[in-house]
């Protein structure tokens, strides 16, 4: 019997002994097919598992979904005693089990205990994708065979809503008549062809059955147990969904957030995914290379391999000037494996692998102009965050930054930052007393031998907890000492490169709404691996500079800091109010609605065997106003909507097919003169039309309007690398 036979036979035989009287949630499954609600269910219960979700909300995940698939009303109690009936069927085939550890509701440590999913055996739950992978039928969250059929209002005939998570009053105005653009972009998404990379599919395979050194799946080399199980599970799905679309076209099913963001509404496999993802797939049309496509190929592989700073015309002289060695790359993936060092890998090997087949079309005596490529090449937004909130400030000073207007070489954000975050440090190194001054060393000295001695004390024992205590009460009496030893410690870091990269993340999610504890957390998991010197660091510290980044960009980013604060005053007016902030996106009509909610708690018991788990569910029909996710998401949330009317409005007017990914768009060689344009000319329609004016009148707040900057938005038409 394999093991899908196993699950659906436990599934049938425990359906039996559902009563009306005693199983009110799950009696509806008894005259269900188990087999159809195996397969419903699968695909979640595995991204569930790859992401760490604890036991109830994986519960809850699955059994929402098969409600909504078998239309039962909403009920987030009812969801919880269906997902976990169909988890059962997992726990006593031995696919899966359940266990009681510290873990948050996104996998990472937490003081609160909290029962976790994980395979029991991976060997065999990778044999049921085994099995399941080679079935015709349609499976939630796959790929489909088929293009799915159109939208033609809130619910698609599949069972989902058109929004993610969203409320059946938002759904309501959501229409074709309304909302034309984005419904056209959705259809158009979903009717574009995938397909499948073999060359790239055989190496990803080879490397999956290699040892550790040399190996560029991040699934083997990771060092930390749980991040390398999660990625095996990522990796391992992604290969067996290529392996059944091998040799077909397939396609997605894509939905919006509440912002009015793409997503594709399939796991693992998709051009949203990692590297390993994006590097296997190839647009199933593809197009003629024509005139120009030659030197959008070159430039793309340049950016796939990571030399994007430099001009257009030297990215693409680069990848010519590396013509044979590129194209040795293809021939022979396992032995010339320098394509390993490219920032992207996989998607570097792709483009390897058509140059080869380009050379081998050319070298058979026909026209380059000729060959056929299905390759998709990506454009990204340059910080694009802060783009908008350029554009929305009209900030001429920061332009260029942001590459909003004309210039030679690409602008740094991100290095703009890191200058002005260290004039400030050096300020504050010259006030710290020399008799402070030169204690650092000792400081990393006494640091490291504490930390090592608590390291190497045995797990569990006594000694681990007596050094745990040392460290924490010498960090303690010390604290003031630390606290003036900060500047000197980070100025002691003198390459520009390393100083750009301390600050991308902070500037990245500056326009965002990130706070200052936020980034000194982004400083802390960024930067300890990039030297010795940064391992040393005092957790203090990254705290500290997170404080700086946060306070240059919000001063020094003029613009932009001044409309963060305005969104989150709005946010502040809205919640003395009780409400909820709502708008509709400029362009596309889209009703955003910041849905925050913090939901009320409700008790329930999961009965297995002899356990009876008793857990906490969250009731989501029962919830209030959430304020501080209010706040802290009225900026994003602001900038996202908009960048998604960018996106819907570029892929709506488009007549040739595109990749959606937020802030970066793909196509095909042949097509992409065009939309380096198209993009461009969208971004400049999109701020014509004044958005932050038709924000703020529809949020009551027209006249907190801030004094703008003299920024020509049409400047962006001649910007090489605003999106590039």
């Amino acid at each position: 019997m394999s093991h899908l036979e196993k699950l659906v036979a436990d599934f049938e035989f425990r359906k039996k002994t559902l009563r009306a009287d005693r199983n009110q949630y799950t009696y509806f499954l008894k005259n269900e097919d188990g087999r159809r609600i195996i397969l419903y269910s699968f695909t979640h219960i595995i991204k569930g598992i790859e992401r760490k979700a604890t036991l109830v909300d994986l519960a809850v995940t699955v059994g929402r979904r098969v409600r909504q698939k078998l239309k039962q009303k909403r009920s987030s109690i009812a969801a919880c005693q269906v997902g976990w009936f169909i988890l059962i069927s997992f726990f006593e085939t031995g696919l899966l089990r359940y266990t009681l550890e510290k873990v948050d509701k996104k996998g990472k440590k937490s003081k609160h205990r909290s029962y976790n999913v994980l395979a029991k055996d991976k060997k065999t739950l990778f044999e049921l994708w085994d099995e399941i992978a080679v079935l015709e039928e349609e499976i939630d969250l796959f790929p489909s065979m088929a293009p799915p059929a159109p939208w033609e209002g809130p619910v698609h005939p599949l069972g989902y809503s058109i929004i993610k998570k969203s409320s059946p009053d938002i759904h309501k105005q959501m229409s074709p008549e309304k909302q034309p653009l984005v419904f056209k972009a959705l259809n158009k998404l979903g009717q574009t062809p995938w397909m499948i990379n073999k060359p790239i599919l055989e190496v990803i395979e080879h490397y999956l059955q290699q040892p550790i050194e040399g190996n560029p799946l991040k699934a083997k080399t990771e060092q930390d147990f749980e991040k390398r199980e999660s990625l095996m599970i990522e990796i391992t799905s992604i290969v067996k969904l290529a392996r059944r679309n091998l040799d077909r076209v397939f396609y997605h099913l894509y939905n919006v957030d509440f912002r009015g963001r793409i997503y594709p509404n399939t796991a693992f496999l998709h051009e949203q995914g990692s590297d390993n993802a994006k590097g296997l797939l190839l647009l199933a049309r593809g197009s003629e290379l024509g005139e120009e496509g030659f030197y959008w190929l070159l430039l793309h592989g340049a950016n796939t391999w990571g030399n994007d700073k430099v001009s257009l015309d030297d990215r693409v002289e680069f990848s010519l000037s590396n013509y044979n060695l590129f194209i040795s790359y293809a021939e022979n993936p396992t032995v010339n494996i320098g394509w390993m060092q490219a920032e992207k890998p996989f998607s570097f090997l792709a483009f390897c692998n058509e140059l080869k087949l380009l050379d081998n079309w050319c070298s058979s005596g026909n026209s380059q102009e000729d060959f056929i490529t299905n390759l998709p090449l990506f454009i990204d937004g340059s910080n694009n965050g802060s783009q908008h909130l350029v554009a929305l400030s009209k900030d001429k000073e920061l332009a260029p930054y942001v590459n909003l207007v004309s210039s030679e070489l690409p602008g740094d954000l991100y290095a703009l930052v890191a200058e002005k975050v260290w004039a400030r440090l050096e300020e504050k190194e010259y006030a710290v007393p020399a008799i402070v001054y030169e204690q650092l060393d000792y400081i990393l000295q006494k640091t490291n031998e504490l930390q090592k001695e608590y390291e190497e004390a045995p797990a569990g024992s006594e000694r681990k907890a007596l050094a745990y205590t040392e460290v924490q009460t010498w960090r303690n009496n010390n604290r003031k000492l630390r606290e003036l030893l900060y500047p000197v410690y980070w100025n002691r870091i003198k390459d520009l490169k390393v100083r750009r990269k301390i600050c991308k993340r902070g500037t990245m999610t500056f326009a965002y709404g990130a706070v200052p504890y936020g980034m000194g957390q982004q400083v802390w998991e960024d930067t300890r691996e990039i030297n010795d010197y940064l391992k040393q660091q005092e957790k203090l510290w990254s705290s500290l500079l997170g404080k700086e980044i946060h306070k240059a960009c919000h001063e020094d980013l003029e613009g932009p800091g001044k409309l963060l604060k305005l969104f989150e005053s709005i946010a502040d007016k809205y919640n003395e109010e009780h409400r909820y902030m709502h708008w509709l996106s400029p362009i596309t009509n889209f009703p955003v609605t910041q849905n925050y909610r913090q939901p009320s708690t409700n008790r329930t018991w999961l009965a297995y065997g002899e356990d009876k788990l008793n857990v906490v569910v969250e009731n989501w029909e029962e919830a209030t106003l959430d304020k501080e996710s209010q706040r802290l998401g009225a900026s994003p949330n602001i900038v996202h909507s908009l960048d998604a009317v960018h996106m819907t409005m570029v892929v709506s007017s488009a007549d040739y097919d595109i990749a959606a990914i937020h802030d970066s768009w793909g196509t095909t060689a042949g097509h992409m003169s065009d939309l380096f344009i198209r993009v461009r000319r969208k971004f400049v329609e999109l701020y014509e039309a004044d958005p932050l004016l038709s924000v703020l009148i529809q949020l009551g707040a027209e006249k907190l309007m801030p004094k703008r900057g003299e920024l020509n938005i049409e400047e962006i038409m001649n910007s090489d690398y605003c999106f590039c």
